[in-house]
């Protein structure tokens, strides 16, 4: 029995009456299928329970959020709807694997970068939206899901880590990119130390540009199962990171960052004021694309020295190629860092 077979049978506790099913090959951590079934289509993802090892978090925090978006208006209108068993965002199968579905969105796309201004406009007002509401979020009441999911000095410490007990063959390989990420490093290492100050807040933790579905009216921002108490700065970051490069994650030929893209992400993060909400210093706003991209470069990297035990791959040295793809990111966006803050 293939991949697609096995999840049909597992899925059929569920929804009985399957008529057709596909992987959406997107995303480096849980596998995402799209349903077809008698009373239309769905969005189903099975729970990578490797990475997300604390179910019980995970499920009260989805369910936290839940009650968020039943209560505000505007949160449900960019958020696409959650299909439950029992009001549980979370259940298990037969074999003990986790599931979440959600409505399918017509009309919906869902890239690795934008293709337009456009996209990127309406990616960054739902964005705001999301932002807006989870301001408020009751930190007391959510979880950690992922312990140091995005604490630069713990991801720099197990970086180091896997330098010495890595791959030898894989260490030799990277020599070159190690040598450069630790010359860079002394540039940023202070904002760093910054960002640990920053009071914390219950937010999206995963805003690359791919967990947005894009159709022509608006945007709905998809996947939160990293929904934690943590850093506005990553969220920033995380976001304006992946708007600013028409490049996939592993490409190495880098692109100038899209000037029109940037301009138009910043536009629609406008309707909220991160400095005054979130008291965000401009300094550590304008360098937040650049951090993000740089602790990708050694997770990536990380991963790649340790054989490939954590982000999905589809071909030999896809991580260090990942690795090298956000490093020479992080060092294009520090250069142009001063431009992110202008539009405030």
């Amino acid at each position: 029995m293939d991949n697609i077979e096995k999840n049909v049978e597992l899925l059929k506790s569920f929804f009985p009456n399957i008529k057709k099913i596909r992987e959406i090959p997107i995303g480096n951590i849980n596998q995402t299928f799209l349903v077809k079934i008698t009373t239309g289509t769905i969005i189903a993802q099975r729970i990578n329970k490797k990475v997300f090892n604390n179910i019980k978090a995970l499920s009260h925090n989805l369910q936290q959020f839940l009650d968020e978006v039943r209560k505000k208006h505007d949160l449900a209108a960019i958020t696409p709807e959650f299909i439950t068993f029992k009001n549980k965002v979370i259940n298990p199968d037969s074999e003990g694997n986790y599931w979440k579905f959600s409505k399918h969105i017509p009309n919906s796309i869902c890239n690795q970068y934008p293709t337009c201004s456009e996209h990127a406009y309406l990616a960054a007002t739902t964005l705001a939206i999301f932002h807006r509401n989870a301001v408020n979020f009751k930190v007391r009441k959510f979880r950690t899901v992922i312990r140091d999911f995005f604490n630069p000095k713990k991801k720099l410490s197990f970086f180091k880590k896997a330098l010495k007990q890595g791959v030898k063959d894989r260490i030799k390989q990277s020599q070159d990119l190690v040598k450069a990420i630790d010359n860079f490093y002394k540039n940023i290492e202070i904002y760093f130390s910054k960002m640990a100050e920053i009071k914390k807040y219950v937010l999206h933790q995963d805003t690359k540009f791919e967990n947005f579905l894009i159709t022509p009216k608006k945007a709905y921002l998809i996947d939160h199962d990293t929904l934690q108490p943590g850093s506005i700065v990553l969220d920033l970051g995380d976001f304006l990171r992946t708007v600013a490069f028409s490049s996939k994650e592993d490409q190495v030929e880098i692109l100038e960052p899209n000037p029109d893209f940037v301009k138009a992400a910043l536009e629609g993060l406008k309707i909220l004021n991160y400095f005054r909400v979130f008291r965000l210093e401009p300094e550590l706003f304008s360098l937040a694309p650049c951090l993000v991209s740089f602790i990708l470069s050694i997770r990536f990297l990380a991963d790649f020295l340790l054989g490939d035990v954590y982000f999905k791959i589809s071909y030999e040295n896809q991580n260090l190629l990942r690795a090298k793809s956000q490093f020479l990111k992080a060092l294009c966006l520090y250069k142009i860092r001063k431009s992110f803050s202008k539009v405030f």
